[in-house]
């Protein structure tokens, strides 16, 4: 009796450490590289973006990092394996370590296709900023119409521009080509259509009245972001404008948002 009892126990140990070896293993994704394997802030383990929208992502996320200290990481994976989407955004944003250790002002916007569910995971230090009812907000208003029609790519990044805009307000910062978002709790708050039209006046004035025109000149700063940001929105079929070959200007060796930040737990999921 005594000898079944013990071998029972031992099965049953066996299968809970499998379950969980499982569930670790299909969420071991390394952290986002991109190109020559320097950090990325876009992970697309799911291959839902297109190599233009990925570019406006890592700008919007760079310059984001530059000028407030706040990490924004962007991952899609092809699937959980069991896990909820709330324990997959605490797993992944602990493992990568978004925004800097003590300051913890990271958020990672988690989208699992094949579940239909998606994660703002907010960081200690963006709490009070980026609130539960905000990132609600941010989720209802900017990314959820898109996913229900299919459009990934759009609904990301509009989901990143507008938390990047409040985590900007917030920090008495503007970003090159990013309008401010206004999100009111209950309503639509300031529109997809609107959002889209004002990136396009901004890189047509651009156009217009920027420094020499197309090629923005060496920083390509000003023009750059708006003209990925309309690409992206545009299906990516935008002309010249900016070059391939010529980068970010000052945007170069990597992503430095990974340093050790921990999630705080706060933040919003939602599924269509």
């Amino acid at each position: 009796m005594i000898v079944r009892r013990l071998c029972c126990l031992t099965i049953a140990l066996a299968l809970v450490f499998m379950l969980a070896a499982g569930a670790l293993a299909a969420l071991d994704y390394p952290r986002p590289t991109g190109p020559g394997g320097a950090p990325s802030a876009v992970g697309d383990y799911a291959k839902l973006l297109p190599a233009q929208t990925k570019q406006a992502m890592e700008a919007i996320a760079t310059e984001l990092l530059q000028k407030t200290g706040a990490a924004v990481v962007v991952a899609t994976l092809p699937s959980l394996d069991g896990e909820s989407i709330e324990q997959a955004a605490v797993q992944l944003f602990e493992k990568w370590g978004i925004g800097k250790k003590g300051e913890d002002k990271g958020v990672l916007i988690l989208v699992a296709p094949t579940e239909r569910k998606l994660r703002i995971e907010v960081g200690y230090g963006l709490e009070g900023v980026l609130t539960d009812a905000t990132s609600g907000a941010v989720r209802d208003q900017y990314m959820l119409p898109y996913f229900k029609k299919g459009d990934f790519a759009k609904g990301l990044l509009a989901g990143e521009v507008a938390v990047a805009s409040v985590i900007a307000q917030a920090s008495g910062v503007k970003l090159t080509g990013v309008p401010e978002v206004k999100l009111r709790q209950g309503s639509r708050g300031f529109s997809l259509g609107g959002l889209f039209l004002v990136l396009i006046v901004f890189w047509l004035v651009l156009r217009i009245f920027g420094k020499r025109g197309g090629r923005g000149g060496r920083g390509g700063g000003g023009g750059v972001l708006p003209a990925l940001l309309l690409g992206s929105m545009m299906g990516g079929n935008m002309g010249g404008g900016f070059s391939r070959g010529g980068g970010f200007g000052g945007f170069g060796g990597g992503f430095g948002g990974f340093g050790g930040g921990m999630s705080g737990g706060g933040g919003a999921s939602g599924s269509w």
